[in-house]
Order: C-alpha cells, then sequence, then structure tokens
C-alpha cells in the first residue's frame, strides 16, 4: 500500500510540473500557487525515501555507477526546485509582490533552472526505468515516439532559449561592455534605453503580468505534449545508456545491499 501512495505522489508531481513549464497553461496566480505547492509536495516526497537517500550517501563510493548518477541527478534536480520556488517568490506578479525585485538575474536564472529541469527530470525518470525489464520492441517503439514528441517540444518551445541564457547573458554583457562607451550620451538622453526599450511599459504583460491570459485547451494539450515528449525523450536515451549496459537495482536489492 505503501507503494501505491509513492507512485500516486509521484505522478501528481510529474503531472503539476507540466502546468509550470509556460505561465500561460492556467494563468499567472495558479503558475505561482502551484509552484510552491509542488515543491512543498517534494520536500513530502524526500522526508518519504529519507533514510534511503542518507544510506546512499553514506556508501556513495560503494553504489554501482547507476546509482551514483542517479543521486547526483537528484540533488541537481532538488537544486533546481528550489531555486525555481525563491526565484519564483522574487519576480512575483500576483502573490509577493511587496518583495518583488526588478533584477533580471532572477528572472533569467528561473527560466535556466526550468529548462534544466526537463532535462535532469527525463533522466530521473529514466534510470527508474532502468531498474524494471523491457522488452526490446517495446523499448524501440517509446523511444522512438518519445523522440518525436520531445524533437517537437525542443523546435517549438523555448528550452532553446532557456538553457542558452548563461551563454547568451555573458555575451550581451560583453557586447554592453563594449559599447558602453559610445552608447553612454544616448541613454543618459533617453529613458527607455537604460530600463531596456519596450519592455519598461508592457513589463508586466510581456514578462507574466497579472494580465495574462491562460492558455486555451488545444494549447494546453500542445504544451503537455512537448514537455512531456522532451522528459520522456531524456528518460529513454538515459534508458539506453545505463539500462543496457548495468541494470540498475530496485528498491529492495538497493536497501539489502546496503544493510550488507
Amino acid at each position: 500500500m505503501k507503494r501505491k501512495y509513492k507512485i500516486l505522489l509521484d505522478i501528481i508531481m510529474l503531472l503539476m510540473t507540466l502546468t509550470l513549464f509556460n505561465k500561460q497553461f492556467f494563468g499567472m496566480k495558479y503558475h505561482e500557487i502551484a509552484g510552491l505547492v509542488l515543491v512543498g509536495i517534494i520536500f513530502v516526497h524526500i522526508c518519504i525515501n529519507i533514510k534511503m537517500v542518507s544510506a546512499m550517501c553514506k556508501n556513495f563510493i560503494k553504489i554501482p555507477i547507476g546509482l551514483k548518477t542517479g543521486l547526483i541527478v537528484d540533488i541537481l534536480l532538488l537544486i533546481c526546485f528550489l531555486w525555481l520556488g525563491l526565484s519564483g517568490v522574487l519576480i512575483s506578479h500576483t502573490i509577493f509582490t511587496g518583495i518583488t525585485t526588478s533584477n533580471s538575474f532572477f528572472k533569467l536564472s528561473h527560466m535556466f533552472a526550468g529548462g534544466a529541469s526537463v532535462i535532469l527530470l527525463g533522466i530521473h525518470i529514466g534510470l527508474h526505468i532502468c531498474r524494471s525489464s523491457m522488452p526490446l520492441k517495446i523499448a524501440v517503439i517509446i523511444t522512438v515516439a518519445a523522440l518525436c514528441a520531445g524533437g517537437f517540444g525542443a523546435v517549438n518551445s523555448d528550452i532553446g532559449r532557456w538553457l542558452s541564457i548563461p551563454v547568451t547573458s555573458v555575451l550581451q554583457q560583453d557586447r554592453n561592455q563594449s559599447f558602453s562607451g559610445q552608447s553612454e550620451f544616448k541613454n543618459n538622453n533617453n529613458p527607455k534605453n537604460q530600463n531596456g526599450g519596450r519592455n519598461e511599459k508592457g513589463g508586466k504583460n510581456e514578462n507574466g503580468g497579472r494580465n495574462i491570459q491562460s492558455l486555451s485547451v488545444s494549447q494546453r494539450a500542445e504544451n503537455v505534449i512537448m514537455f512531456s515528449g522532451m522528459i520522456a525523450a531524456c528518460a529513454m536515451i538515459t534508458y539506453w545508456i545505463f539500462g543496457k549496459r548495468n541494470k540498475i537495482p530496485c528498491r529492495k536489492e538497493i536497501e539489502n545491499d546496503l544493510k550488507n
């Protein structure tokens, strides 16, 4: 029965996550509230598995490479979700408006953490799939379907832009420094340029303010297909890398090995 509750909790977390990659899915207020609720559920998930996690941390050198990878991925995924929650509070448009900041670092890092969580979540799921055997034909069919949906999502979503933010931010900063001397006079005489041009006037609407509208049913379905496809693609790639070379032991096998 305990295992059924864990599976149910995992499904709830996954479904909630899929609705949070686009702030227009159900509107900004849902995006902010559900994001914090998800962080709380993740803490519950960690508490349920805390004995296993602590045992794996203590025996990190002894556990198989697949489990080592899984532990590292889980830690990185936790960091991503914690930062999504914290940065989400600091750029809030509906709930925590009294403490929000205009510093673009929090918005950019929020988007990057969202993109990184797609990949990490896929690897996390893939490593769990590796714990059970899958017929070759079924694995191939699922992989092809996942890669098609994942490719569709990579092309039509903003994940590429999110993941490239660290690089583009550095390049933009270098470009601004190079032209700072030339543009100093213009900036001093043009307040719009100092604050990012058009983004200042329409900041709330363009960046997910209170007036943002939710997606239609068809757009929500497309959004779920895109992000679930990318997660599934990462999961199946992980399965073929780890599942075929070294099968990752199931939970009972891990517990027995850690006891010995």
